[in-house]
């Protein structure tokens, strides 16, 4: 029964969730304003549940521990620890929602706000070309987003997971704010605005595999010399694999070219086979998981060519004399057989 509640509370958790982010962004699609608002309120509604499930839970183990734990009928049993663990675990997961729809409201104001070409000054007198205003307006977004959005999210991922009782999840989000920090002062700096697409997508790809293959390292390490706890391993699997995994496929082209043989083998070699091997050996599902699925890519890339090769019209006919000179003795056989009985 505690397993149908714990697929339950989390199937809950994330389709009321997606609705609110739905409704926050259809309300930004009319009204900026409005979706700015809503989005506040989200946020202030994440921190105030966070808050009274974390003050539950500490009523609860208070409570407990007055108690006289020699009796049977006041102990614990086992499904009221497997439902205190899902509580935990989703209350993680609520601070990890409050921290990015923290760093949504910067990110909203930053670009509506620089957007706005009055407070540019005077750009459009005829003496400056269109281009200039392009980047004096990146450059606008990029150093709002980093102080109205970055700091805030490392920030309160700090102070969560130091004052908060170590919430695990605040590793994704202080990662996550860390991108936003890197990025938007790669924008800042860029002088090319022509060329800042392709260079944004050149160093993101090359970040993510660097610091994901770090992080990777470091957490296979501390999770080898036993220095993380089993709640903080998951976290720090994720927020390490993932980028890992995106990453490598990124900067080797699996995404823009499918068909290259080169790019597969070594995205087997440097990343989905140690995966597997570190997912089975630290007993990490997120690293198996990340495997797993690039297995699967491996069996559909496979399937693909081996489809279009058998559509090819040149392969018919090796086909074709393949099946006659393996298949006639058997066939050869089967009538011999029939002629005997």
């Amino acid at each position: 029964m505690v397993s149908s509640m714990v697929v339950f509370a989390w199937a809950g958790l994330v389709i009321f969730n997606i609705f609110l982010i739905g409704i926050i962004f259809w309300a930004s699609a009319s009204s900026w304003i409005f979706g700015l608002i809503l989005n506040v309120v989200y946020m202030a509604c994440l921190l105030c549940l966070a808050l009274y499930v974390e003050n539950s839970l500490l009523a609860d183990e208070k409570d407990r521990d007055e108690e006289n734990l020699d009796d049977p009928a006041n102990s614990w049993g086992g499904d009221k620890e497997e439902i205190k663990k899902l509580i935990k675990q989703i209350n993680e997961v609520i601070y990890m929602l409050f921290v990015l729809s923290l760093g949504t409201v910067g990110i909203t104001l930053s670009i509506n706000l620089g957007c706005n070409f009055d407070g540019l000054g005077d750009l459009f007198n005829g003496d400056d070309l269109p281009v200039k205003c392009i980047q004096q307006m990146a450059r606008k977004i990029s150093v709002g987003i980093l102080f109205v959005s970055c700091a805030p999210v490392l920030v309160a991922s700090f102070m969560i997971y130091t004052f908060k009782f170590s919430v695990p999840s605040m590793f994704l989000t202080f990662y996550l704010g860390l991108c936003m920090l890197v990025t938007s002062l790669f924008i800042a700096v860029e002088t090319d605005v022509a060329e800042i697409d392709a260079s944004i997508n050149v160093f993101l790809k090359w970040w993510l595999m660097v610091t994901g293959a770090l992080m990777v390292a470091i957490q296979s390490y501390l999770s080898l010399s036993r220095r993380l706890f089993l709640n903080v391993r998951g976290w720090t699997a994720f927020t390490a694999g993932l980028p890992y995994f995106v990453g490598a496929c990124w900067v080797l082209g699996i995404f823009t070219d499918w068909w290259g043989w080169l790019p597969w083998i070594v995205l087997n070699c440097i990343c989905i086979v140690p995966l597997l091997f570190l997912g089975f050996a630290l007993g990490e599902v997120v690293y198996s998981s990340l495997g797993a699925i690039g297995l699967v890519l491996d069996a559909i890339n496979a399937a693909w060519r081996f489809g279009n090769y058998i559509s090819d019209t040149n392969f018919f006919f090796p086909f074709y004399i393949s099946y006659r000179v393996f298949m006639s003795p058997v066939h050869r056989g089967g009538g011999c057989e029939q002629e005997g009985r």
